[in-house]
């Protein structure tokens, strides 16, 4: 085994025990560390500092994103602090990804590979997975890497308190096939699956966003399910039951209410977890098998609408809208692409273009094109003719495209407050 536990030297990984906030971390080696001095790191010479512990795989973004943020913090504070990302992924994959990646190939941080060890500890879900460890080796808490900043990193430093959001797992608690609310506040006598009800709840700890739309087992009735939805994801559910299509993208969303923070996260002001655990919410309502499901989405949409004294609504608007369009009425030619460009991200369809449009732009998007073919269109990702309509044109203009301001009726999805 790669990963030696000194203590445990003779115990398999499935004999460690999992530690919880209070626990001490007991003396762990770790002789597969990639961008460390030996390769090798005995966590007790870590003793006296905070110790940070990042579980990250390389399809994790926003992981990887958060490591020069990391890395500056590590060098400002290196006498006090130690973090260490921990992947279980392969040595040599880990070594090419870490020297090319834009993020970490400049770092000096160091990452445990082919980890076991410290996921048999420390079990988690997903990543990022974050773990925070004082100067005596103490589980002080878990989080995201959102919460790797300066102002955690200064209290924990200084022993002061910190807000620690909720990141166990209390998925096996529930019974996902069966009604929540009997769950929940274990009120068996009284709320049985004979009852039909509808409830709001507030959000659940350690239980991922679920959506069951299903025929309880045994029982007479159907059932909406959602599960740590966000009011705006709670509206999107409803318009799209209604409507028998998706509203669109955000930009197709107006919100005109006197506290927009509890609608839209803005990481300004916020930790993501600890926005989501005030402002996510469990839906449930279970109704006869026969009843219309147009019927039970309107019922939420009224749901929703009554328990956060809103009003949302659907409305078809006149709208200014960003159209793309052929500038010629010819068929659509693939352009070769020259070597500067190849490397290039590539939409390779027209609504591939449009849907990237929205997720960057205020205006909505729309392809009126009428384009079925593949257009295999390389832009970066980032870049100024994003925003810029004139810059974005000449980009299209090889392709026969373009995109053009005007006027169009589409449907919006309007909340006011009642």
């Amino acid at each position: 085994m790669i990963i030696a536990f000194a203590c445990l030297a003779n115990r398999s990984i499935s004999q460690v025990r999992q530690l919880h906030i209070g626990d001490t971390l007991p003396h762990v080696v770790l002789s597969n560390v990639l961008n460390y001095a030996g390769g090798k790191i005995d966590l007790a010479d870590i003793r006296g500092k905070i110790l940070i512990l990042d579980f990250w795989s390389t399809w994790c973004a926003p992981c990887i994103k958060s490591f020069p943020k990391s890395d500056s913090l590590q060098r400002k504070y290196a006498d006090h602090l130690f973090i260490l990302p921990v992947t279980g992924q392969d040595r040599r994959m880990i070594s090419a990804f870490w020297s090319k990646n834009e993020y970490t190939q400049s770092l000096s941080l160091p990452t445990v590979v082919e980890d076991t060890l410290l996921s048999a500890y420390f079990p988690h879900v997903g990543v990022p997975f974050v773990v925070w460890i004082d100067t005596d080796g103490t589980v002080m808490g878990f989080t995201d890497s959102q919460y790797v900043d300066e102002r955690n990193v200064t209290k924990a430093i200084n022993g002061k308190a910190i807000d620690w959001p909720y990141v166990g797992n209390n998925e096996s608690f529930f019974d996902f096939s069966k009604p929540m609310l009997p769950q929940q506040y274990q009120h068996d006598s009284v709320l049985t699956t004979k009852v039909q009800y509808r409830s709001i709840t507030p959000h659940l700890d350690g239980v991922q966003t679920r959506t069951v739309y299903d025929t309880l087992r045994g029982e007479n009735a159907k059932r909406v399910l959602l599960v740590n939805y966000t009011i705006m994801g709670l509206y999107r559910q409803a318009i799209r039951g209604i409507l028998g299509k998706a509203i669109g993208p955000d930009n197709r969303i107006v919100v005109k209410v006197r506290d927009p923070g509890r609608l839209i996260y803005d990481k300004t002001k916020h930790y993501k977890a600890s926005w989501r655990r005030k402002n996510t919410f469990c839906y449930e309502s279970i109704w006869d098998k026969h009843t219309d499901n147009r019927r039970m989405m309107e019922a939420l949409l009224a749901d929703i609408n009554t328990y956060f004294n809103l009003n949302g609504r659907v409305e078809n608007q006149p709208t200014e809208c960003l159209v793309l369009t052929r500038i010629k009425d010819v068929p659509f030619k693939e352009k070769p692409l020259g070597k500067s460009r190849s490397s290039l991200p590539t939409y390779r369809t027209s609504t591939d273009l449009v849907d990237a449009l929205n997720r960057r732009s205020s205006i909505p998007a729309i392809d009126e094109s009428g384009l079925t073919e593949n257009v295999n269109i390389p832009l970066e990702n980032e870049g100024d003719f994003w925003q810029e309509m004139g810059l974005l044109n000449k980009r299209l203009e090889p392709f026969n495209l373009r995109m053009i301001k005007t006027i169009r009726n589409i449907d919006r999805l309007i909340i006011t407050d009642h």
